[in-house]
């Protein structure tokens, strides 16, 4: 059987955590034990380096690898589409996504439940414009898709500058957020964070900090055979303007590649 630190060793190598600050902080977290008794390893909790700070510096190493992997794909986006979250957060998605972005987002659509439309009091948008909206219902899925498009629309903003950070979210706003992403062919991303499968000293779950990594999600090709059957009576019609259209429509043209 591996002992706590084999264990913990493994576990950094396989999520790539290399940072001895990260490190430690696990480590304290579950006070290893090593030769029959439990060890501090001579770090108080105080005197590390704090949470947040790890965090942003794995934010930057986020930045360099998205913008590495992505940079043809995104250069266009500027309006960020989010959620404001309940749970305590260090950091919420948005402000993540924006830190990856960095200065490129001009314009930030957030939907919020008017409990956690309070968080946004406290944060500084900096020259972004913010349009809010406070949901009413999180669970009305037809109203919900319906005031995201609406602010799309309204606001003639085009879907190839628009990114969704589909991160957080009611069960009915995630879906809305997907629909949208797949019918408008616009881009999105999510945010997952490790989270320790054993308990901390004082027993409970935690999320490693420095855990954070941004993803891409693929919109996927709509095999739609009606739309294939119209396309094909187009062309057959030689009307070709509306065969464009149609195939259009079906998203088959992804963005990142």
């Amino acid at each position: 059987m591996l002992t706590k630190e084999e264990e913990l060793n493994n576990y950094f190598e396989d999520y790539d955590i290399n940072d001895e600050k990260t490190k430690d902080f696990i480590k304290y977290k579950f006070m290893i034990e090593e030769n029959g008794h439990k060890e501090q390893k001579n770090i108080e909790e105080e005197n590390m380096e704090n949470e947040t700070e790890i965090l942003d510096k794995k934010i930057e190493n986020e930045k360099k690898r998205f913008w590495e992997k992505y940079k043809d794909g995104f250069e266009t986006v500027d309006t960020l589409i989010s959620f404001v979250s309940l749970s305590n957060q260090k950091k919420e998605a948005f402000e993540k996504t924006l830190e990856i972005f960095d200065g490129k987002i001009k314009k930030i659509i957030l939907l919020c439940t008017q409990q956690s439309a309070s968080k946004l009091e406290t944060f500084n948008f900096k020259g972004i414009e913010l349009i809010k909206d406070v949901i009413e219902n999180p669970d009305d899925f037809n109203t919900i898709s319906y005031e995201i498009r609406r602010k799309v629309e309204n606001g003639d903003i085009d879907p190839d500058k628009i990114i969704i950070d589909t991160t957080l979210g009611f069960k009915m706003v995630s879906l809305a957020f997907y629909k949208l992403s797949t019918e408008m062919n616009i881009k999105s991303v999510n945010w997952k964070q490790v989270q320790f499968i054993n308990k901390d000293k004082s027993g409970r779950d935690f999320i490693v900090p420095g855990s954070d990594f941004i993803n891409v999600i693929e919109n996927p090709k709509l095999e739609n055979y009606k739309l294939y059957k119209d396309i094909n009576k187009a062309v057959e019609n030689m009307n070709f303007e509306a065969a464009a259209y149609l195939y259009n429509s079906i998203n088959n043209n992804s963005t990142y590649k």
